[in-house]
């Protein structure tokens, strides 16, 4: 089943509220046939997650479509020999963001089925020093997502957006955000199995329980018609700052600034770029407060501790969700 899940929001912000700036400008848009210019891809076999795919750069993978949605997938027309792993895809976004940045991401689709684990977070150069990110968290449904958020939005106000189904902490004995954080990029990917998705208790949450000697790799990454949903849809990533948002220290080539009006292309835009080994994180946030609005259906506990590869979880896992946005706040 596909469920309506159209805004995430996710805000890390600083301990004192009165120092958060609330409006931001555009500064970097990304879209239709340029979007996947604002990327690099990663290369080689996931050894972050352990997950059982290889980060490829082709068309198979990523690509934008006739209606002018980046696609990012696993393969799914291959069937993979045993031993091997099956083709997926790991973004980096080639600008690092300092504090004070907004990012919004319109999905009409997200991954879904048994093994998939697909991810959208940040992180610093040095992981996991300079941390990982995604602390305030909002759900509306698409019919319900404000007017202020749309592709063609030069500004952005928080205060205009509501109560946050979830925060973590950031002050009164939370996390130090000065000390723990430091530029961030986003990381957007698509594993299989891995120590996550891949473990037996895990698994059979939503799918059937694995029987020895089976395990999640033969019973389910060999075949390609496992992956038909296992896809990302993307509208729009728009990011919201101030003109020294982007750190040019960081970014390659000093950072890539400006608003994009791309038309809708077919084929994918390769960007050349190292891979990492960065992988989800030890730092862990407490949910301190949780409110109704989270009608996506995908309530997070009350008070409890995630970690960064857990939210991620929460944000794409378990049934199918037709995405709209997420937004992603650094602190200011």
């Amino acid at each position: 089943m596909i469920h309506t899940l159209p805004l995430i929001l996710l805000a890390l912000l600083p301990a004192s509220p009165a120092a958060a700036a609330t409006a931001y400008d555009l500064i970097v848009s990304h879209k239709g046939a340029s979007f996947f210019d604002g990327f690099t891809f990663a290369q080689g076999y996931d050894n972050t997650t352990n997950g059982d795919v290889v980060w490829a750069n082709s068309s198979k993978v990523a690509y934008v479509d006739d209606q002018g949605k980046a696609i990012l997938k696993v393969d799914n027309s291959t069937e993979v020999p045993y031993n091997e792993k099956r083709e997926s895809v790991k973004l980096y976004s080639k600008n690092y963001y300092k504090p004070g940045t907004v990012w919004v991401f319109d999905a009409t689709h997200v991954p879904v089925g048994c093994s998939v684990w697909p991810a959208l977070f940040t992180q610093g150069t040095n992981w996991p020093e300079h941390g990982e990110i995604g602390i305030r968290i909002w759900f509306f449904t698409r019919s319900k997502v404000p007017s202020a958020l749309v592709s063609e939005a030069h500004t952005i106000d928080l205060d205009a957006l509501g109560t946050p189904s979830a925060r973590y902490n950031a002050g009164q004995g939370g996390c130090d955000i000065e000390k723990f954080f430091g530029s961030q990029r986003l990381t957007l990917d698509i594993t299989l199995c891995g120590d996550f998705a891949g473990s037996p208790t895990i698994l059979q949450e939503t799918c059937p329980a694995l029987v020895t000697p089976q395990t999640c790799y033969t019973t389910y990454v060999l075949k390609p018609e496992n992956y038909q949903d296992a896809w990302f849809g993307i509208n729009y990533l728009n990011v919201y700052g101030t003109s020294g948002s982007i750190d040019s220290a960081l970014s390659v080539n000093g950072g890539q600034g400006g608003i994009s009006s791309s038309s809708s292309g077919s084929s994918s835009t390769s960007s050349t770029g190292s891979s990492s080994t960065s992988k989800s994180g030890s730092s862990t946030a407490r949910a301190t407060s949780t409110t109704t609005g989270n009608t996506g259906g995908n309530a997070l506990p009350t008070s409890t501790t995630v970690s960064s590869a857990s939210r991620a979880s929460y944000w794409f896992g378990g049934a199918g969700w037709a995405v709209g946005l997420v937004v992603v706040v650094l602190w200011s």
